[in-house]
């Protein structure tokens, strides 16, 4: 793999937008530090661990910096998947409804 440096631009206050997972960066006692993806719960960092978050990205930001593709081995769309978005689809057009999400149960 090779490398590659991405551009974050960390975020350091308390004061985050919504509750959801975090890019963040930590501060074990020990003085060592790392990167994990954190929840944040509106109220604290679900951490599990002793470690303080000293910042944070939002994930959507993180993520529009990569161009990761998919796995090549589940590439091939479902029967039952391609059926229920065509359906889906074809019933919008009628509809105010803009959303193209579809569950196959």
């Amino acid at each position: 793999m090779s490398s590659i440096n991405l551009p974050v631009e960390w975020n350091e206050g308390d004061e985050l937008p919504n509750e959801g997972l975090y890019f963040v960066a930590i501060r074990y006692p020990s003085g060592f530090g790392c990167y994990d993806f954190v929840v944040w719960n509106g109220e604290e960092w679900e951490l599990g661990y002793t470690a303080e978050v000293v910042g944070w990205v939002a994930i959507d930001n993180v993520l529009s910096l990569i161009k990761a593709g998919w796995p090549q081995g589940d590439n091939a769309v479902s029967e039952a998947f391609e059926r229920r978005y065509i359906e889906r689809k074809t019933q919008r057009k009628n509809e105010d409804d803009e959303d193209d999400f579809v569950e196959v149960t």
